[in-house]
């Protein structure tokens, strides 16, 4: 789905290389999903491998007090697991304003990501000891379910933000406004709450949210799994908010959250926007994920994922307890209106 009103600065992973990963490709591995998950968390996406190593294209890139060379050995000290070390090579640069004009905005961006990465893989190592950079599925629900008691829930909401913004980037900050993401391209069916059965495209498996991932522009020719962007989103994976929504229900779920979902639509507006409702079942408070953020209401988070520029008549909203329960009521209802 594609309307995005996603921060810029967000970001996605990168496949170690230095823990000796194997190279296959999701194609030798399509058809199982089990195989499928796993290369999603042996592999990642290689977007980082090319991280420090491109030319040197910003104005001062040599002589800059934060130059390729702090990049690449950040990154090293990540693949040994040294994250402590690796942001240590950059912090301090990246907080010195006049950085921005010695190596120019997109390489600050691509520092920016980077220490956001490595921080979040810190944080978690609090309670995975091993968690690998970039982390997999595994790991980080490993990690959400470390908060799920009452006294520490809440906490599951920045979790979340801080691993999309660090290690994802929405399809249409990446690419154009209108890009969309199909997760199964064949399609697969699903049951309606009128019991119609219905053929949806959306993520079930990690693998789906884990296999796209950036490849700069003019750093040679992009593969199935890539979308060519700016230097700015390098090591990224790219997700739309059916993507998001997705990692919602498996992490918040982990977390202990009760999990719907929600498919917003609004004629002559922005289009389709995919969300989760998430119930503390101690406080019973409720709250809704739209891509990266948390609102108190669902037409806050339809604006934020699908902001209007034009007066409409609001967006329908169609529920269920999975998303494709919820994609199957909007193509049923859609079927109906033809």
């Amino acid at each position: 789905m594609g309307h995005s009103h996603q921060r810029a600065s967000s970001g996605i992973g990168a496949p170690a290389a230095g823990e000796g990963w194997a190279r296959e490709s999701f194609t030798q591995a399509r058809g199982n999903a089990a195989a499928q998950d796993e290369l999603a968390a042996k592999t990642g996406i290689a977007a980082f491998q090319t991280l420090g190593t491109g030319p040197a294209a910003e104005p001062g890139m040599g002589n800059a007090p934060v130059g390729r060379a702090a990049i690449q050995g950040a990154v090293a000290d990540a693949q040994r697991g040294d994250f402590q070390a690796g942001a240590g090579r950059i912090s301090d640069p990246y907080n010195n304003a006049d950085l921005l004009a010695q190596v120019g905005a997109t390489h600050l961006t691509e520092v920016a990501t980077l220490r956001a990465q490595l921080g979040v893989v810190q944080e978690m190592r609090a309670v995975v000891p091993n968690a690998h950079f970039p982390p997999t599925p595994d790991e980080l629900e490993t990690w959400f379910r470390s908060v799920d008691n009452n006294e520490r829930r809440g906490a599951a909401e920045g979790m979340f933000t801080r691993y999309t913004e660090a290690f994802h980037v929405h399809a249409n900050v990446a690419g154009q406004p209108t890009d969309d993401i199909v997760y199964d391209p064949r399609g697969h069916a699903a049951t309606a709450t009128n019991g119609e059965s219905q053929q949806v495209h959306g993520p079930t498996r990690w693998a789906q949210a884990l296999q796209r991932s950036t490849r700069v522009r003019g750093e040679g020719n992009a593969t199935p799994g890539e979308q060519v962007t700016d230097a700015a989103h390098r090591g990224r994976y790219v997700n739309d908010c059916e993507g998001y929504a997705f990692m919602s229900d498996r992490l918040m779920r982990a977390a202990g959250y009760q999990v719907s979902h929600i498919t917003g639509d609004e004629r002559g507006g922005p289009g389709l926007h995919a969300m989760t409702r998430l119930t503390d079942p101690h406080s019973g408070r409720s709250r809704v994920q739209s891509n990266t953020q948390f609102f108190d209401d669902e037409v806050s988070g339809y604006r934020f994922g699908a902001p209007s520029t034009r007066p409409t008549s609001g967006p329908t909203f169609y529920r269920g307890s999975t998303q494709n329960e919820s994609l199957a009521n909007l193509a049923a209802a859609q079927r109906t209106q033809r």
